[in-house]
């Protein structure tokens, strides 16, 4: 079990940043409002990054948002699984903006870790925050309405501390696979 209080304030994402898919540009846009609400976050993106978005990334930091560099962190992909697990350990909140989606893996490794997931209303979102019991969920492409949830959950460390272990034991008994398959095997 991972303890919240070897967490950071950190919110993660990771996929494959900028495609069209995974609708990076709104987590971003979403940081942008909530970061002055939320003075002590991060945002890390975790993932490679698509050829085109290195210039969105650059207005985003250089340009436009000057103030968010040193907050806004991408760390390209991180391909060590023990390393990646270390970045959804450090986390408080996993966020997922995806356009389109099927059960995607980075739900289980957030919430097997204790996060807090916010995600884009897409398949298995409402599944693995258990009808919004362990997370929360935002209308596809609607930055403002996400960055509203993260002003709201980030400044709930109460709320936080108690998912973070909820979420795991939940994950532990109802996605594990060794489980499933049990509860599989014992219909025959």
């Amino acid at each position: 079990m991972i303890n919240y209080k070897d967490k950071e304030n950190i919110i993660l994402t990771v996929g494959r940043l900028g495609s069209y898919e995974k609708a990076t540009e709104i987590i971003m846009e979403a940081f942008k409002i909530a970061s002055e609400k939320l003075p002590d976050w991060k945002l890390k993106l975790v993932g490679t990054i698509e050829p085109g978005f290195n210039e969105y990334i650059n207005n985003y930091l250089y340009k436009y948002y000057p103030k968010l560099q040193g907050r806004v962190i991408f760390t390209g992909p991180i391909y060590d699984r023990k390393l990646l697990m270390e970045e959804y350990k450090k986390s408080k909140v996993f966020c997922l903006t995806s356009r389109v989606e099927a059960f995607a893996q980075v739900f289980g490794e957030a919430a097997f870790n204790g996060n807090y997931i916010i995600s884009s209303d897409v398949e298995g979102a409402i599944d693995i925050t258990d009808d919004k019991k362990y997370g929360d969920i935002f209308q596809i492409n609607n930055f403002e309405e996400l960055s509203k949830k993260l002003i709201s959950t980030c400044s709930n460390e109460k709320l936080l501390e108690q998912v973070c272990n909820d979420i795991q034991i939940n994950t532990r008994d109802n996605f594990e696979w060794i489980k499933i398959c049990e509860k599989i095997n014992s219909f025959f």
